[in-house]
């Protein structure tokens, strides 16, 4: 029954049935991202964590869709309306798991420093089965000339030695820490930090 609907996000609508959950996806949506999808969960779901299990990947009214289990439990805004002082715990909770989940090194480190779970029978280990995209964005006339720039490193020097505008994320997320790696050498005021106060303010924007 598609009749309760309880999330909607781009290019999907996520319903619950009962005990189940099903995620329909617009008729456009790329297959090939659907079923990595679910390929990605069923991954997720043999190292023993407790995430939704996938039940099947069908065909709802001519669109696809993921049927995973529904495990009841609170969403992070139902948190900070219950418990509003807590505000500032539950987000920096929500900021470290995005680090894990954006940043390899910051995940080595949970695992090195014996945090990850272990399932009987197998070891502690870092295993890449998702990536992400970084993609570097400027306007049509390139005054930093980085579309022409042999490396994304190259083009973060241009952009640095032209002291061009530029658009930082600043949030100490996973993304934000690899686009610090991504400076030369100097360009920082504490080379390798990423604090977004140690950029320059001539070449930084801060939104």
């Amino acid at each position: 029954k598609l009749d309760r609907i309880i999330a909607v996000r781009t290019g999907k609508t996520i319903y619950r049935d009962g005990d189940r959950v099903i995620k329909v996806f617009d008729s456009d949506y790329s297959k090939a991202d659907i079923l990595n999808e679910a390929l990605n969960q069923a991954r997720i779901e043999e190292t023993g964590l407790a995430i939704p299990k996938v039940i099947e990947v069908t065909m709802v009214d001519g669109k696809w869709a993921i049927v995973t289990e529904y495990i009841e439990g609170k969403t992070m805004a139902e948190l900070v309306k219950e418990n509003p002082v807590k505000f500032d715990e539950y987000l920096d909770r929500f900021v470290d798991l995005q680090l894990l989940v954006h940043s390899k090194k910051a995940e080595d480190e949970f695992v090195k420093a014996g945090f990850a779970r272990i399932v009987d029978g197998f070891k502690a280990e870092r295993i890449s089965f998702m990536y992400n995209y970084f993609v570097l964005v400027g306007p049509k006339t390139d005054p930093a000339k980085a579309a022409t720039a042999a490396t994304v490193k190259d083009a973060f020097k241009s952009i640095a030695d032209g002291k061009h505008l530029f658009v930082s994320r600043g949030d100490k997320s996973g993304t934000h820490n690899k686009e610090v790696t991504l400076w030369p050498s100097g360009t920082l005021k504490k080379d390798g930090s990423n604090d977004i106060n140690d950029i320059p303010e001539s070449i930084i924007y801060k939104g």
